[in-house]
């Protein structure tokens, strides 16, 4: 089943401290409220052999994807509840198209990291239906580049327009696992939709904080590779 999204995603990057983490959320006018409880986001990102969503990213194309498979909990092994998302940026505006999986296919599936490199290997395995997807974004011959995983908090605003997800406890490593390297900072994204974009950029200014461009996908990518 596919699902599509398309919002505003506007980020900063704070040092991780955990009194002004609590003062930015509990104390914004819009009144920020847990909306679910804290999980662990892992993805598996993929790239081309040139590491074209990378460079592109890099050279600030203004239409640009990145392809991640996307499982929760504390397992770094692929289960049988992942999702295929695509992201897409063009200006201001972010796409997200996500594809679940055929769970009664792939029940019981555990796959380590490294067992399948190759995006449409996994796409296979896990029934995902995948065929005008793979060349609606041109996914052919991607393979997978970084593991990423963190600790995610939800929030939404009480007139539940605005949306706020708070990720810290950030890593990634190699698909190989043989290098695992933590990123001390804390991330803030505020997420609305486009319709509803006075109050969700009204919000975001009420932080007072320096929009970052940041991207795990990118940041994580020059750790690995440095």
């Amino acid at each position: 089943m596919s699902h599509i999204i398309r919002r505003f995603e506007k980020k900063f990057v704070i040092n991780d401290c955990g009194s002004k983490v609590e003062d930015l959320i509990y104390s914004h006018p819009i009144f920020f409220e847990q909306h679910y409880p804290d999980r662990v986001v892992n993805n598996v990102y993929y790239d081309h052999l040139q590491l074209n969503c990378f460079y592109d990213h890099m050279n600030g194309c203004c239409d640009r994807f990145k392809v991640r498979l996307r499982w929760y909990g504390l397992d770094q092994m692929l289960n049988d509840q992942i999702a295929l998302e695509i992201k897409n940026k063009k200006g201001t505006i972010s796409t997200k198209e996500s594809i679940s999986t055929s769970s009664s296919h792939c029940k019981n599936i555990q796959l380590q990291l490294y067992q399948f490199t190759q995006l449409e290997d996994v796409l296979n395995l896990y029934n995902i239906q995948y065929k005008q997807i793979i060349f609606k974004y041109n996914l052919l011959n991607m393979q997978a580049s970084l593991f990423n995983k963190y600790l995610r908090s939800y929030f939404v605003s009480r007139c539940g327009l605005v949306r706020l997800t708070v990720d810290r406890q950030i890593c990634f490593s190699q698909i190989s696992g043989q290098l695992e390297l933590n990123y001390p900072k804390i991330i803030f994204e505020v997420k609305y939709n486009i319709e509803d974009q006075l109050i969700g950029d009204k919000a975001y200014k009420q932080f007072n904080q320096v929009q970052s461009a940041f991207s795990k996908y990118i940041i994580g990518t020059q750790m690995v590779h440095d």
